[in-house]
C-alpha cells in the first residue's frame, strides 16, 4: 500500500531534521497544499513543532519544523537465552533517536507481563509511540504483543536483524545468517516487509547453531537447500543474503548449487558482508525509526 502523506512528511522530518514545508514537498512529491494539510496535523498532534524562521530573498520568511523529541519515546526491548536464564536488555528511546534510559534484566522464564514493571516506571512522564522486540521463536511469550498493544495502546512488533537489512526493492528476499545462529528472513511485498521469523525448524541436514562454518561443503549445502526452500515457498525475484563468512569461491558455489536445483526460474543472488555488531547497530536504528 502506498504511504500517506502523513507518513511521507513524517519520514522526511526525521530524515532531513528540520525542514520548510517547500523543502518537505519537494522530498515528498506531494503538493504543497497537502504537505502544508500533513504539517498542520503533525503540529497539532504535538508530534512536529516549528524550529525557527529561515530567511528568504527579500520575501517573507519560511518556517522551519522538526520532530518533537519529546513528543513521546520508543521502547526496544531485545532478549536471548545465556545458559539457563534469559538476559533481557530494554532501551528508551526519544523521538529523535536519542538513548534515554537502558535496563538489563535475567529472567527465568519471560511472560507476555514481564516488561510491565519497567515501562510503567519508564513511561510515567513520557507516552510510548511504540515498543519493538527482538526475541528469538524459542523464547518468546504468547500473546506478548497483543497484550503490550493492549496495555500500552501503541503499536508493537516482534522485528528480525533481516528486516533492518533489508532495501526498498519489491519482491526482495533479505537472508541474514548469523553463526551459531538460526537464520531469519524478511520478505518485501507489497510495499512493507512481511516478517517470517526464524528458519531453524526447516528440513536441513545440520543445526544452524552448532554448524562448523569451515567446512564449507556442508555451509553451501545449507544455505543452497534453505534458499532453494524459500524461492520455491515465498517465490521472489530478487535474494540478498548477509553474513559475515562469505568468500569468492563458497558464493559461486552456492549460485552453482541453487541453480542445479531449482533449474529454471532461479533468483538474482547477492552477498553482502556485514558483521554481527554493526548488524546489531542496523537494527537498534531501524527499531528507533518506526
Amino acid at each position: 500500500m502506498p504511504k500517506s502523506a502523513l507518513e511521507r512528511v513524517r519520514e522526511a522530518l526525521r530524515k532531513r531534521g528540520e525542514a520548510t514545508r517547500p523543502q518537505l514537498a519537494a522530498e515528498t512529491g506531494l503538493s504543497l497544499v497537502s504537505c502544508n494539510q500533513a504539517v498542520a496535523t503533525l503540529c497539532q498532534l504535538g508530534e512536529a513543532q516549528e524550529a525557527g524562521l529561515t530567511p528568504s530573498g527579500g520575501g517573507r520568511p519560511g518556517k522551519r519544523y522538526r520532530i518533537n523529541a519529546r513528543f513521546a519515546c520508543r521502547a526496544y526491548f531485545r532478549a536471548e537465552r545465556n545458559g539457563s536464564l534469559i538476559h533481557g536488555e530494554l532501551e528508551l528511546y526519544d523521538m529523535t533517536g536519542n538513548l534515554l534510559r537502558r535496563h538489563n534484566a535475567e529472567y527465568a522464564y519471560l511472560s507476555a507481563e514481564s516488561l510491565d514493571e519497567w515501562l510503567d516506571t519508564a513511561t510515567r512522564h513520557c507516552g510510548l509511540y511504540g515498543i519493538s522486540l527482538e526475541i528469538s521463536s524459542d523464547i518468546v511469550p504468547a500473546r506478548m504483543v497483543e497484550h503490550l498493544e493492549s496495555r500500552y495502546r501503541c503499536p508493537a512488533r516482534i522485528l528480525n536483524t533481516a528486516d533492518a537489512l533489508a532495501d526498498d526493492s519489491e519482491n526482495t528476499l533479505t537472508l541474514y545468517i548469523s553463526q551459531g545462529k538460526s537464520p531469519v528472513c524478511s520478505l518485501r511485498l507489497g510495499g512493507k516487509q512481511q516478517h517470517t521469523g526464524e528458519l531453524g525448524l526447516l528440513p536441513l541436514p545440520a543445526d544452524w547453531c552448532t554448524l562448523d562454518y569451515s567446512d564449507h561443503t556442508l555451509v553451501e549445502e545449507m544455505i543452497a537447500r534453505l534458499v532453494t526452500i524459500l524461492v520455491c515457498t515465498l517465490a521472489p525475484m530478487r535474494v540478498v543474503l548477509f553474513g559475515d563468512f562469505w568468500t569468492n569461491r563458497l558464493t559461486k558455489r552456492i549460485q552453482f548449487n541453487v541453480s542445479a536445483k531449482l533449474r529454471q526460474g532461479v533468483p538474482l543472488l547477492h552477498f553482502r558482508t556485514i558483521t554481527h555488531p554493526l548488524a546489531a547497530d542496523r537494527l537498534r536504528a531501524f527499531a528507533c525509526s518506526i
